[in-house]
């Protein structure tokens, strides 16, 4: 009897078997179709205010075609092959002076000059792009995203959200929960979310693993964030707007680990084949413009001369008879140079630049090679000759008498020529104004064309537009 019993209930068992499979796949089925249809959504709700914070970020691209070229040729290298095909991947320079890049969550990479100049070759930048691909392609944004809507911590996250008045913008119809992007404001939210450990991870071992894949050694990446934080500490109020990393002195430890955990049996396979690269050639020559000119930046804008000298020096190789970077070395040789017995180094640089500016494009090199003179007494006749220059150069070039005049002829007298006028002087057809006693050099006459109120402005307008998106969702769903 006991026997048949057993039997009995076998059977039943083996009968419903697969009708509780088949309700098990069918609840599975329907928790990953919602879960599909909320991502979705929170790719709508980004997409628009990230197009606008986009908008706002061509202010501040660089128009450089070379180096663009460079970068969006070695991006589109560095994408997995299985990222989705429908997925379209971009990426630009933009001009700032702080190194960094990141990714918006549609597939728009952006990579300062700063960060273009502070690698130190093809690999290190290689990294940097890869690790953004990576939070692209996993989509890291919109799965961060994701578990704060919904995920086990969303009341907490939901009252801190809150309090800190930064919740996201969101469609009425979506439900109470799909209005806030819990505990970030989508300023963070659309360039990265903090992301967590693992997905920084993850993100690293994308990059590197393609950047492996191109015979390109991983291990640089490690010297590249250590260097960061040597010269820069953390990041800046600025950059930290526009970043969901962790900090510069935790970067290179995650790392160093992941090339030693997960990439460490890829990477002695690849060293089989022959000894890992630092990158092409055309690294040094294709950069060497943005180099050049984020080391003129560092110097003109944040006094960095250190930074400065250190960047513009490693260009030389590359652009011996460049004027305008012997005239950069020149100015900070000029300011920063101690007195010694040797022949002075800003003269020398500024006068190599003299030389090298074969077309006039510079006149301003002889306007500064004449102060450099003018600390000597004996040199001031070589003082009056580079001043002369400079005005006659600049009447060349802009058809105009330099805004500074003034002030050179004021200097003549002290150097003992009180006589001369410049060319043409005066001339109906050419207005001058007399009143530069308090004169500060604009940008046309600096190596860099820099101002400092330009300066990564676009980043806080973008910073802003994000911003004023999250309180009016936030007042929408009230």
């Amino acid at each position: 009897m006991r026997i048949g019993v057993a039997a009995l209930l076998a059977g039943i068992l083996v009968v419903l078997h697969p009708v509780a499979n088949a309700q098990k796949n069918n609840k599975e089925a329907r928790q990953e179709e919602r879960r599909e249809e909320r991502l979705e959504g929170i790719r709508r709700d980004l997409q628009e205010s990230t197009d606008r914070v986009a908008l706002r970020m061509r202010k501040g691209f660089n128009r450089e075609p070379l180096i663009n070229g460079y970068i969006n040729a070695l991006g589109q290298k560095l994408i997995p092959p299985d990222a989705p095909s429908d997925l379209k991947l971009s990426f630009r320079v933009i001009e700032a002076t702080e190194p960094n890049a990141f990714a918006l969550a549609d597939g728009r990479i952006y990579i300062t000059t700063g960060m273009i100049a502070f690698a130190e070759n093809e690999a290190q930048l290689a990294a940097v792009l890869g690790h953004e691909i990576g939070h692209v392609t996993r989509e890291h944004l919109v799965n961060s995203i994701y578990r704060q809507r919904y995920g086990k911590v969303a009341t907490a996250t939901k009252i801190a959200g809150t309090a800190l008045g930064i919740l996201s913008r969101g469609n009425k119809n979506s439900g109470a929960e799909d209005l806030t992007t819990i505990g970030v404001g989508l300023f963070s939210a659309l360039t990265g979310a903090r992301y967590a450990r693992e997905q920084e991870k993850e993100a690293d071992r994308v990059g590197l693993e393609r950047a492996l894949a191109l015979g390109l050694d991983p291990a640089e990446a490690g010297k590249l964030w250590d260097k960061m934080y040597q010269r820069f500490g953390e990041p800046s109020s600025v950059m930290a707007l526009f970043s969901g990393h962790p900090t510069h002195s935790k970067r290179g430890e995650l790392v160093r680990e992941v090339v030693s955990t997960d990439l460490a049996l890829a990477r002695e396979v690849a060293e089989r084949a022959g000894p890992l690269q630092l990158g092409s050639a055309s690294f040094s020559r294709l950069t060497s413009v943005v180099r050049r000119d984020s080391g003129i930046q560092m110097a003109e804008l944040l006094d960095r001369y250190d930074l400065a000298l250190e960047g513009l020096e490693a260009v030389l190789s590359v652009r011996p008879d460049d004027a305008k970077l012997l005239w950069a070395i020149g100015r900070i040789h000029n300011l920063t140079e101690r007195p010694t017995g040797d022949s002075s180094l800003a003269l020398q640089f500024l006068q190599r630049a003299a030389e090298t500016d074969k077309r006039g494009l510079f006149p301003a090199i002889h306007r500064d090679l004449g102060y450099a003179y003018a600390t000597s007494a004996e040199d001031f006749p070589k003082a009056v000759e580079s001043l002369q220059a400079y005005v006659d150069g600049y009447i060349r070039k802009h058809g105009t008498y330099p805004p500074d005049l003034e002030t050179i002829y004021d200097y003549m007298g002290l150097f003992g020529n009180s006589d001369w006028n410049a060319p043409g002087f005066p001339n109906e057809n050419t207005q001058i104004s007399l009143s530069h006693r308090s004169y500060t050099a604009p940008a046309w006459q600096t190596p860099g064309g820099a101002t400092v109120e330009g300066s990564e402005s676009f980043l806080r307008e973008a910073y802003e537009v994000a911003r004023k998106d999250q309180q009016q969702g936030a007042a929408g769903s009230e």
